[in-house]
């Protein structure tokens, strides 16, 4: 799976929630303090999978014959490609919280923005397999788990 394929997921889940109108309001949370002020985006969804959030992107899409069940087989192949053991580890791996931090526009039209994934997942080693497996870079800041398609994304 590439980092490209797991940025769809997460936009596609910001997106549904963004819809659904469920997106949080107020200050940011904890995970702002280590993007960089020249961030030209920040979004912050709950991936607890129970939450008001994911409740209202599975209902919106139930609503369409080929949303049936879309969330949950989505969950489920990310996981299996990263080499997890069903979506159980797929959670633990994501944390209560997921943040997709856009670094900057796009240099050109259909270019694909530089982006940073951040997350405080429950097991740190199945959040690794899932960006290994998506051939991305990973480090730690400051309590963070962060992954980006680049090592010089992550350094920014």
């Amino acid at each position: 799976m590439s980092m490209r394929v797991i940025s769809g997921l997460l936009a596609g889940a910001v997106l549904a929630a963004v819809l659904a109108g469920c997106g949080r309001t107020g200050a940011a949370g904890s995970a702002a303090s280590v993007v960089p002020e020249s961030a030209v985006a920040y979004v912050s969804v709950d991936s607890s999978f129970e939450g008001d959030q994911w409740q209202a992107v599975s209902g919106l899409l139930e609503a369409f014959p080929e949303g049936r069940g879309l969330v949950d087989e989505l969950l489920e192949k990310a996981g299996a490609e990263a080499g997890l053991e069903g979506d159980a580890d797929l959670r633990a791996a994501l944390g209560p919280e997921v943040v997709l931090v856009v670094l900057e526009a796009p240099a050109a039209s259909g270019d694909e923005p530089p982006f940073v994934v951040l997350t405080q997942p429950e097991d740190e080693d199945a959040f690794a397999d899932l960006v290994e497996g998506a051939d991305g870079a990973r480090a730690e800041v400051r309590g963070w788990q962060a992954a980006a398609e680049t090592e010089a994304d992550l350094e920014r």
